[in-house]
């Protein structure tokens, strides 16, 4: 058996609620056996999305890890994005489109086989 919990951005705010919410994703990441970090691989604020996959991997070194780039769809250059965030972070990187159902297999025969192997 296994949950999946959505959390709340951990991008740090003023506002109390959103302090409250990242408090709380972070403790759920504590216990995670698989992280899947979502984020826009057209973005343009791509570098601070590695720092937080890079200090993700870090500070959950245990568990297994996925950094879904997502609106691979939008962008010419999204492999090769991909391909960088992959090289600066060490971390298994899927493309996929939410919009249009690109690599959305692939992540959930990937998820479902590092699932399968924490029993």
């Amino acid at each position: 058996m296994f949950r999946l919990t959505d959390t709340a951005g951990l991008r740090e705010t003023g506002e109390e609620i959103e302090h409250e919410g990242i408090r709380r994703s972070r403790m759920k990441m504590a216990e995670a056996d698989l992280i899947l970090y979502l984020f826009d691989i057209g973005t343009d604020k791509l570098e601070e999305e590695i720092a937080d996959i890079r200090e993700l991997r870090q500070t959950h070194p245990n568990a297994r890890f996925i950094a879904v780039a997502n609106k691979i769809d939008r962008i010419d250059s999204g492999e090769a994005l991909t391909e960088k965030v992959q090289q600066e972070t060490s971390a298994e990187v899927i493309g996929i489109s939410a919009l249009d159902g690109k690599g959305i297999d692939f992540l959930k025969q990937r998820m479902g086989s590092l699932v399968k192997d924490l029993n």
